[in-house]
């Protein structure tokens, strides 16, 4: 399953240069939401894997594209400190989301209800970054 990640992240950078980094972003964290809430509500061995075999595809991509697209938003004088504070908040956000999940299982959530929680939260973040981007 972590294996779909490298193609993920080549396919990411193909289209990329075919269709531009904001657009391909928004797609892949489209795609990541939606695997995400497939993947909570899977019902089948089979449905979790596909389901977390285009988790890892998509938001690999995500990341890919995500780097190429976030320096150009700063300006160059300041372009490494301002990805490389986005990147510590992006960390901060790794540290959480287990932390999260580790909490949500200890109140007995089901997993789809904590998968529609990263759901919402990603399509936050691409409607963020579709008006705001």
């Amino acid at each position: 399953m972590t294996l779909a990640q490298l193609p993920g992240y080549f396919t990411a950078a193909y289209f990329i240069e075919k269709f531009g980094r904001k657009f391909v972003l928004i797609t892949y964290l489209l795609l990541t939401a939606a695997s995400a809430l497939w993947f909570g509500n899977a019902e089948t061995e089979g449905m979790l894997i596909a389901a977390r075999i285009c988790l890892s595809f998509f938001n690999l991509g995500n990341w890919g594209a995500m780097y190429a697209y976030t320096p150009e938003l700063y300006p160059t004088g300041v372009r490494s400190t301002g990805v490389g504070l986005a990147a510590s908040f992006g960390r901060i956000g790794g540290i959480i989301g287990p932390y999260l999940v580790g909490l949500l299982v200890a109140k007995e959530v089901t997993n789809t209800t904590i998968f529609t929680v990263f759901f919402v939260a990603i399509v936050i973040g691409a409607l963020a970054l579709l008006f705001f981007g």
